[in-house]
């Protein structure tokens, strides 16, 4: 059943109250508390839909770095979104770039110190402490890591500092991720295909592989997401919630009632 509809269902860009409030392509969500925040992509904003008063406003951010070149009340088609180590990552594929705001001080900088560490980034996930980024253009899955680093013999630290790794994958045209315990699984939009990989070994298989055909299994899926043993489909092109069972393998539709 759903029990909650952020928006009046027309393209715009209107802050209030939850019924009356626009979007124009939003793409990533993640929940921070009460605080739903959405990359609302054609509006080139961060939105905030709060369910304590029902109410949609905007995210402005300063903006810090000379490397941000699109205006200064821009993010360039933001994609998707996740809340890590005190901030807020935003991924920008069409310009090749990964954002993040500080919460506190809501400042936008470049995620990374270096230029050109993702090319297309378009996933986020955090799981284990990490935040995981999926680059579609470099086929390679980022991971990054904070560790405490020891200023003494008696264990003290100083503030965690942000290790990355990198793991080449796959999927040419992956729209987003999500991992277990075990295993990342990745979606791949274009083939209508989810891969996984397994941690310990890096061992990468199709899991899950379609025609793609319209009504019948995914079609042009979007994003996903786990809860136990079942993966929650955006079965775009069919317009449905699809339920894929990790065991079985079976795929099913998610009758929703409004």
């Amino acid at each position: 059943e759903i029990v909650k509809i952020i928006g009046s269902g027309e393209i715009g860009l209107l802050n209030g109250n939850f019924n009356d409030s626009k979007f124009f392509g939003p793409r990533g969500t993640v929940l921070n508390e009460n605080l739903l925040y959405i990359a609302d992509s054609d509006n080139k904003l961060i939105r905030i839909a709060n369910f304590d008063t029902n109410h949609v406003t905007s995210l402005e951010p300063s903006f810090t770095s000379a490397n941000i070149s699109f205006g200064e009340s821009d993010i360039f088609y933001p994609y998707d979104i996740e809340i890590y180590d005190k901030h807020i990552y935003i991924t920008c594929p069409i310009v090749g770039e990964l954002y993040k705001i500080n919460l506190a001080t809501l400042k936008l900088t470049d995620a990374f110190e270096t230029k050109n560490t993702v090319s297309y980034p378009t996933a986020l996930y955090v799981s284990e402490n990490n935040l995981h980024i999926l680059d579609s253009k470099k086929t390679r899955l980022f991971s990054v890591e904070k560790k405490a680093t020891y200023l003494n013999s008696n264990q003290s630290t100083k503030p965690p500092s942000l290790t990355l790794t990198i793991q080449d994958i796959s999927p040419y045209y992956s729209s987003d991720i999500i991992s277990d315990t075990n295993y990342f699984y990745i979606l791949d939009s274009e083939f209508s295909s989810i891969s996984r990989i397994k941690k310990r070994s890096k061992y990468s298989e199709d899991f899950y592989r379609t025609d793609g055909a319209r009504n019948h299994n995914l079609n042009g899926a979007k994003s996903f997401a786990k809860i136990g043993s079942k993966i929650y489909i955006a079965n775009t092109n069919n317009h449905s919630i699809d339920v894929l069972d990790i065991y079985t393998k079976k795929l099913s539709t998610l009758n929703i009632h409004l």
